[in-house]
């Protein structure tokens, strides 16, 4: 009897560890390996009738020219009769296009080019100078970027041009076109940091006008239609500097101080930066005071932009200093590329590559970044399963360098 009393105490402790040992392993699971859909379908909720009146979630505006839209909401879509906004109860008081910008500052050159080109208010551009293209718009990385864009199937695209020379080289190729003058900012310089300065009084301009932008840096190669694979559901959705899910997508980060004793752990939160050469950016009030804000910046200070442009989107509210409070959405890692995230990692694992289809794929982290796109480009356009082969993962094949 005592035997069978300790087998019977045996078996229940046996049962009760390995239901404890199920549920460790389960949870460890979970926790290494999360789930993942790298194309997650956006899930709308149904507002309440309060909610409604002061959230609206943006659409795309049809008719730019006569579409009334909610004062309320500035990016909502109208009905067929454009007389009321389908999100909000409340009818509409302005045109669409105009509600951000009053009469005097509507560029009507510009507004004439978008009315041409854009497609559902949308367009997306570049801005360059005569640095970048032959006068024959023929040679020149920015003729390689063009030239993707337009095999790509991208109609809505518009270059904005900071000098003659660059305007009548698109025009020799038949580009869409908008000649401006550079503002004058902190920096004065005409290098590549100077010119990506100037962009975010550019996109103010079309801003104003009720369009959305999608704005590209010229070292950059677009393999599909970025419009086709864009979720909308945000003020910004961006390219990330990440290289992984945790370094673009944002990871908790302890620190630990251990002259506190007790309370020696806190907790930080950490995510790599946006690219400021590769974002899609919807026409609201909230938006406009971004670029704004983004604008007095490097006016007052030589700073670079995409540092700028990072501080103003996620630093808080604090003191006198007001955060524009734009939504955000990281691009996919996969496709919305930068090329640390292809050359260091994932040209290396042949089942990636053998599964990875691009949009856009920026080469930022590189110098030799012409050499990279034209590579590119016969990877996947040209089928050169080795053009890849030829670049080391960073600047040089043995770093440092």
């Amino acid at each position: 009897l005592r035997r069978s009393a300790e087998d019977s105490s045996r078996g229940h402790l046996n049962f009760i560890c390995a239901i404890a040992l199920g549920i460790l392993v389960g949870a460890t699971t979970a926790m290494w390996f999360p789930s993942y859909s790298p194309k997650a379908t956006v899930t709308y909720y149904e507002p309440s009738e309060t909610t409604r009146q002061l959230e609206c979630p943006p659409q795309v505006i049809q008719e730019p020219s006569s579409c009334p839209t909610c004062p309320s909401c500035p990016t909502c879509s109208t009905c067929a009769t454009c007389q009321t906004c389908p999100i909000c109860p409340q009818p509409a008081a302005e045109s669409a296009p105009l509600a951000l910008a009053s009469s005097g500052e509507v560029n009507h050159e510009l507004k004439a080019i978008l009315e041409k080109v854009a497609i559902n208010n949308e367009v997306m551009i570049a801005v360059s100078n005569h640095a970048l293209i032959t006068p024959d718009g023929k040679y020149g990385i920015l003729a390689t970027f063009v030239e993707s864009v337009k095999e790509a199937g991208v109609k809505n695209f518009v270059l904005v041009a900071m000098d003659r020379h660059t305007e009548d080289a698109m025009k020799a190729i038949g580009v869409a076109v908008w000649r401006t003058s550079p503002q004058e900012l902190a920096d004065k310089n005409q290098d590549n940091h100077g010119v990506s300065s100037q962009k975010f009084g550019i996109i103010n301009e079309f801003l104003k006008l009720g369009y959305h932008v999608l704005l590209s840096d010229v070292d950059i190669v677009t393999l599909k239609n970025p419009f086709n694979y864009l979720y909308r559901d945000s003020d910004v959705e961006g390219l990330s500097d990440g290289f992984d899910r945790n370094t673009a997508y944002g990871w908790n980060d302890g620190v630990d101080d251990a002259t506190m004793g007790w309370s020696r752990y806190a907790q930080t939160m950490r995510i790599f930066v946006f690219n400021s050469g590769l974002f899609y950016i919807r026409a609201n009030e909230r938006t406009l005071m971004f670029m704004d804000l983004i604008q007095a910046r490097l006016k007052a200070r030589k700073d670079w932009d995409q540092s700028v442009y990072n501080e103003v989107m996620f630093f808080p509210s604090h003191g006198d200093k007001k955060n524009p409070e734009v939504t955000k959405r990281v691009m996919d890692i996969h496709t919305f590329m930068n090329s640390k995230t292809l050359f260091k990692y994932t040209r290396h694992n042949q089942f990636e590559m053998e599964r990875l289809d691009p949009v856009m794929i920026h080469c930022n982290y590189h110098p030799d970044k012409w050499e990279r796109m034209k590579a590119i480009i016969q990877y996947w356009k040209h089928g050169k399963k080795d053009a890849l082969d030829a670049f080391p993962d960073g600047s040089c094949w043995k770093p440092p360098c």
